[in-house]
């Protein structure tokens, strides 16, 4: 709650809603913690992430997730609408949901 607090939000309002909905979405428990929230907030609040990771497959999915779920929270979870806006068929799309756990 404090790095939320203490931070700048360069985008105003907007920014802190985004914050908010993609920590929600991401946080695999039911109380958002602070690996839930963006990278660069929490290097503004001085919190620094446990170790760099050099696996490009593990820096992939999570990349793929995260605009997985951005697509789905910006389409309101209409997943064609979704994999039209991801360039992906709905089967692909589907099948990416599955892989990474996401039920929207």
């Amino acid at each position: 709650m404090q790095s939320l607090i203490d931070y700048n939000y360069p985008g105003n309002v907007r920014e802190l809603k985004n914050i908010i909905e993609r920590a929600s979405v991401l946080s695999p428990d039911p109380v958002i913690q602070p690996n839930d929230l963006p990278a660069d907030l929490l290097e503004a609040n001085g919190h620094k992430e446990k170790e760099d990771s050099y696996c490009l497959s593990d820096a992939v999915a999570k990349t793929e997730k995260q605009i997985l779920l951005k697509a789905l929270v910006r389409t309101n979870g209409k997943r064609a609408e979704a994999a039209e806006l991801l360039g992906i068929s709905r089967k692909n799309l589907w099948e990416k949901m599955k892989q990474y756990e996401i039920s929207m």
